[in-house]
């Protein structure tokens, strides 16, 4: 049996679209980081969920998508971290080590704790924050995990409970 073999033509067609693809992709993702160094978290999102269909389970866009959603702030914060969860969670955080997606989703469960006061939300954070420091040692998951071991401190109201 003989492998598949393309014309020229072809092949030509097919090196363009697949050129087309990345030249669509590349604006799209560099859109959505203008967007986001603008604060424009909304044309963020449009870019990048673009992009997430231009490439699917790609990790940086899916990130990217999940961190503009939750700073949108639309249709309200909760929601907005709600449906930010929803994204990150793609990547299956608590079985993660990839520190950014670790960073995110702590990020996201930190506000969700700050909005509802839900002891869950400021526990997966920390969870999630200790685990991203540990991979990396690297300054945003220790700074966020300290603070979110100080607000855990500062809201605990049984003082025979454990911090950890």
């Amino acid at each position: 049996m003989s492998a598949p073999r393309l014309t020229d033509d072809e092949f030509s067609e097919l090196v363009q679209e697949v050129e087309t693809l990345e030249e669509n992709l590349s604006r799209y993702l560099n859109a959505g980081q203008l967007a986001m160094r603008e604060d424009r978290f909304q044309d963020a999102v449009n870019a990048f969920l673009v992009a997430d269909k231009l490439r699917q389970n790609d990790s940086y866009i899916i990130q990217q998508l999940a961190l503009a959603t939750y700073k949108c702030k639309k249709p309200n914060p909760v929601s907005a971290l709600a449906q930010g969860l929803a994204i990150i969670n793609r990547l299956a955080p608590e079985n993660s080590n990839d520190p950014e997606t670790l960073g995110i989703a702590g990020a996201i469960h930190k506000r969700l704790w700050e909005a509802t006061k839900e002891r869950d939300e400021i526990d997966t954070a920390i969870r999630l924050y200790e685990r991203g420091f540990a991979v990396r040692r690297d300054y945003y998951n220790g700074e966020n995990l300290a603070t979110c071991l100080d607000l855990r401190a500062g809201s605990q109201t049984d003082g025979n409970e454990a911090l950890f």
